[in-house]
């Protein structure tokens, strides 16, 4: 520590120049407020000579304390360590930067303290246990010292003082007022903390004789008598809103006290030392359950495992579940808004009564409508108010007031009516949604053409069905002679008269190229004894193709040896003809709705896509700021915004054009997309000649890197701008806000900073990087 002193002396004299506004130091009056300001006075004094006369002492009460933290009006302060722990716990304090080093009468130091348990010397309490049930006086139950290192001793030893009803006099006053309570008979035993009967004794208001200690120990390089074990001494700490510069001269000054300072040790005070580790007094806080930790109760795990260990299995498997329906419900609310504003179809919205409460724009596009058109006006007046028969539409009969009636799902079929008065067919699905209904609608006028030209050839199909004509066959194996029914000569269009039925000449009927693999599948239903089905070819005289459909059968004797073979013919052209129609129908379909899928998704693309400079727009560095924001606070990283503005474009586009301009701040995105070097970073069109640029987990020289690189790039580009007062060329202002780990800013507020900072940057001259 004396290496540091010169260092910190020299660190204070060039620093504290230029500070001078007042640092308010709040000391909690534990000895009453006369004798606190007089034990702190010195030290408020001597680092008045150090700071230039800035500090001002407040010595308070707890309340009065915690009355001025919260209004912002004290810089630092120092109290006892639990009341430490409360006021870090609700302002969010980083910790203590200093911790103090008492002294006694003789000048010796101590930097933790204990509490002192008291009582006449007459008093029958001769150990911790005969405490049960007697009064306590105490300064205060917040007080470290004078109670709550006693309750913890006592805790300790498990004696719960609420459990045996002793009676606590609180009297809200110093350590002395207690002794006095003692020696007046006013509480049978007294809390106090440590060195307040020394000093009593030193000063000649009460003898070393007048007052007894219960459970009284003697630490080793402590000056004062206790009967608890040693706490860290009082923390020095800064609130959140205190200028760092102020608390870096206030450390250096406390640091730079020295022992030898007679009049500051005289008071008590021997010096203060590197903050000290209170996760003692933090145990001790826990275990009696007070403030900041009055609602965590002392139950381990193993007794709650003991006691609950089925019901904790069960509400672990239970929450699990509801984590993963909530994960999946999210996960699919989000996918719907997205698609709600993206997909092709019309959505909209209804509120009980049958309102439209809001509707996406392909549903104004298909309908013709505007939106003010639309909002608050009953739904079934404007789109289906009239069948497409022209015959009344009753409202009871409308499935989106019969879904808000019973709250159930409906898809179907329906006309709605444009503003124009036609009508058009849409494929609707209504669903409950909270407070009202969500309707989704599909024009679906081609699709219902194709339908209708699918179910007419359906209709020719059934005809060809009904109306065709099945020929017979029968092959005598033994004789080789087949018999062929007059459907099949007319089929086979061959005159029976002139014509020796035979199988080698139903082969030759056959169109050639399928002569083989008809003969191979009757031939392969012979040896396999199955029934075969095979579809194939004719040829006609005239060059005519026809398609028949073959099955057969066939018969065995005893042995295994076939006998006769049986079937029919089927004439298949006509259907053969339509399915390959349907084939193509379908086709026709499928690119249709590949085409749909395909403009669809574009038009999802270029939603979020500037359309000039073809990058992200407005809209889409919205959502992404958004979760770039969220991800930020979670995983506690960095996040830093650049607002950029294009210096005097006004006066550019009025003398070079719009169209000139057009092409100038094309030629800017790129150069500022080309300057972001990492995939995570997102550059976006913020509106006419302003961008803005989104940098995450990323430190603050980083950031300031990246803005003098974008400015260079638009420099680099050398675009002429005569009009300019800037310069001669196009050039860009940029305003940087940062946002730290730990910082507590709005994602509002960090926005407002980067147009603040560029708001700097252009009143300062244009052209640079400003940075708030």
């Amino acid at each position: 520590m004396n290496r540091l002193i010169p260092f910190l002396a020299v660190f204070l004299f060039f620093i504290s120049a230029s500070a001078k506004d007042e640092i308010k130091f709040g000391v909690f009056a534990y000895m009453g407020h006369e004798k606190t300001r007089a034990k702190y006075q010195p030290l408020v004094d001597y680092l008045n000579e150090k700071l230039d006369n800035r500090v001002v002492l407040e010595v308070l009460t707890q309340e009065e304390m915690d009355d001025k933290i919260a209004k912002n009006q004290l810089d630092i302060a120092t109290t006892n360590p639990t009341h430490f722990l409360v006021v870090r716990q609700q302002y969010a304090l980083s910790g203590a930067f200093a911790t103090l080093i008492s002294a006694n009468d003789s000048g010796k130091p101590a930097s933790h303290l204990g509490g002192v348990i008291i009582v006449r010397p007459e008093s029958t309490i001769e150990q911790l246990e005969d405490i049960k049930g007697k009064s306590i006086s105490t300064p205060s139950m917040k007080h470290m010292g004078g109670y709550r290192a006693q309750v913890y001793e006592l805790h300790q030893h498990e004696i719960d003082i609420n459990r045996y009803n002793n009676k606590i006099i609180e009297t809200h006053n110093s350590h002395q007022d207690v002794v006095r309570e003692i020696l007046m008979r006013r509480a049978e035993v007294g809390f106090i903390r440590d060195g307040i009967l020394e000093e009593m004794i030193a000063s000649g208001d009460i003898k070393a004789g007048d007052i007894r200690i219960i459970n009284e120990k003697t630490m080793a390089g402590h000056p004062y008598k206790v009967s608890t074990q040693l706490y860290p001494e009082w923390p020095v700490f800064a609130l959140p809103h205190a200028k760092e510069r102020d608390i870096k001269l206030f450390i250096a000054a406390l640091f730079s006290l020295q022992p030898t300072n007679e009049v500051i040790n005289k008071a008590g005070i021997y010096g203060y030392t590197l903050p000290a580790d209170y996760l003692e007094v933090e145990e001790l806080s826990r275990h009696l359950r007070l403030p900041p930790f009055d609602q965590v109760p002392e139950i381990t795990f193993a007794d709650i495992w003991a006691h609950y260990k089925t019901l904790i299995i069960v509400s672990i498997v239970a929450l699990l579940l509801v984590l993963i329906y909530y994960s999946r419900e999210q996960r699919r609310k989000k996918l719907f808004e997205s698609l709600l504003f993206n997909i092709g179809d019309g959505v909209y919205g209804v509120n009980e009564e049958g309102k439209c409460t809001w509707i996406n724009d392909q549903a104004l596009k298909m309908t013709g409508f505007t939106e003010k058109e639309v909002l608050d006006k009953d739904q079934h007046a404007l789109f289906h108010h009239h069948r497409e028969t022209h015959e009344v539409y009753d409202e009871s009969e409308c499935p989106i007031y019969m879904t808000l009636n019973d709250r159930k799902t409906r898809s179907t079929e329906e006309y709605l009516i444009r503003h124009d008065g036609t009508y058009f067919p849409v494929s609707l699905t209504v669903a409950p949604a909270d407070e009202g209904a969500i309707i989704v609608f599909r024009d679906i006028t081609e699709q219902k053409l194709l339908h209708e030209t699918l179910e007419r050839s359906e209709v020719s199909l059934k005809k060809a069905q009904a109306i065709a004509h099945l020929g017979s066959w029968e092959l005598d194996l033994s004789s080789n002679v087949l018999y062929w029914s007059d459907e099949i000569f007319r089929i086979f269009e061959i005159n029976s008269l002139r014509f020796e039925a035979s199988y080698d000449a139903f082969l030759n009927g056959i169109h050639p190229d399928d002569r083989e693999s008809v003969n191979r599948a009757y031939q392969y239903s012979l040896k396999t004894r199955q029934k075969y089905t095979i579809d194939h070819r004719l040829l006609m005289s005239d060059g005519r193709i026809k398609w028949v459909r073959e099955v057969g059968d066939t018969e065995y004797d005893s042995e295994g040896v076939p006998t006769i073979s049986r079937g029919t013919v089927q004439d298949i052209t006509e259907q053969v003809v339509i399915n390959q129609e349907l084939r193509e129908t379908k086709s026709k379909l499928e690119e249709a709705n590949s085409a749909l899928k395909l403009k669809n998704d574009q038009l999802k693309e270029l939603a979020m896509i500037d359309g000039l400079t073809h990058i992200a727009n407005r809209r889409f560095f919205d959502e992404m700021y958004e979760k770039n924001y969220k991800e930020a606070y979670r995983d506690k990283k960095t996040l830093s915004v650049l607002m950029i503005d294009v210096d005097h474009f006004k006066h550019y586009n009025d003398h070079y054009g719009h169209a000139q301009g057009d092409v100038c701040l094309i030629a800017i995105a790129k150069a500022l997309k080309n300057a972001l070097k990492r995939p995570s970073d997102l550059i976006a069109r913020y509106g006419g000649e302003e961008f803005i640029v989104l940098l995450k987990d990323i430190d603050f020289e980083g950031s300031e890197r990246v803005s003098e690189s974008l400015a260079q790039a638009v420099e680099a580009l050398q675009l002429p701008h005569e009009y300019s007062s800037t310069a001669d060329h196009v050039s860009v202002s940029i305003g940087m806000a940062f946002k730290a780990i730990e910082e507590n800013v709005t994602k509002e507020d960090l926005l407002k900073r980067a147009d603040d900072a560029l708001y700097n940057a252009k009143a300062t001259g244009r052209n640079r990087v400003s940075t708030l």
